[in-house]
């Protein structure tokens, strides 16, 4: 007759058995942990490039259209004057450091629509967009307005509807009139995820930047 061996587990092998599935799980917690910081890293990263896409677009496209720019950093208006004066624009002496940036003012010509406003007597109207840095907040606010197309016209101001970026550090500008180009320089922090985009835009209207001695 055979006889059959009922004693089961031990308790020292019970321990051993729920000492690896404790590890087991520890390092499953762990890497589903670190794969969910991971993801929230990718979507700040993401979202904070996305912004600093779409502003660096922003600039460069309004720039390279610009017959005016007005550019206020670190307290001083920097500008290019009437176009009877050839555009001179005040020179910034600073193009290693640069200066903090404040709001920067751009002019430039479109079409006219007589759909969306009147007072037009050409085909042309003229577009001003300002671009304003709230340091405090760290937000870049955008609004653009029209001389005779009011009806397309964004409230003024730093005003909710016009955020265009947020989590802004730093923003410094520099402007080199040598090869007429300028260069906004702006740090982005989102969730301890850091970003930097570097704006350096030729102006295709030379008189705009310019300084006459």
């Amino acid at each position: 007759m055979i006889k059959k061996d009922n004693k089961g587990f031990t308790l020292i092998e019970l321990i051993v058995a729920l000492a690896v599935m404790s590890l087991l799980m520890i390092a499953v917690v762990g890497l589903m942990i670190m794969n969910t910081a991971t993801n929230k890293r990718l979507k700040a990263d993401s979202a904070v490039q996305s912004e600093a896409g779409e502003l660096y677009e922003h600039v460069n496209d309004c720039v390279m259209q610009a017959n005016y720019i007005e550019i206020t950093a670190d307290g001083k208006t920097y500008k290019n004057v009437d176009k009877s004066d050839e555009h001179s624009f005040t020179k910034m002496t600073d193009t290693t450091n640069g200066y903090p940036f404040e709001k920067m003012v751009i002019k430039y010509s479109v079409n006219y629509n007589s759909a969306y406003g009147s007072g037009g007597t050409g085909d042309k109207d003229t577009c001003t967009v300002t671009f304003e840095y709230d340091s405090a907040s760290g937000i870049m606010y955008v609004y653009r307005s029209y001389e005779f197309m009011t009806q397309l016209n964004d409230a003024t101001g730093m005003v909710e509807n016009n955020v265009y970026a947020q989590d802004i550090e730093t923003a410094v500008v520099k402007v080199y009139e040598d090869s007429n180009a300028m260069e906004l320089l702006i740090n982005y922090n989102k969730n301890d995820r850091t970003y930097s985009s570097d704006n350096y835009v030729k102006v295709r209207n030379s008189y705009v930047i310019k300084h006459l001695d």
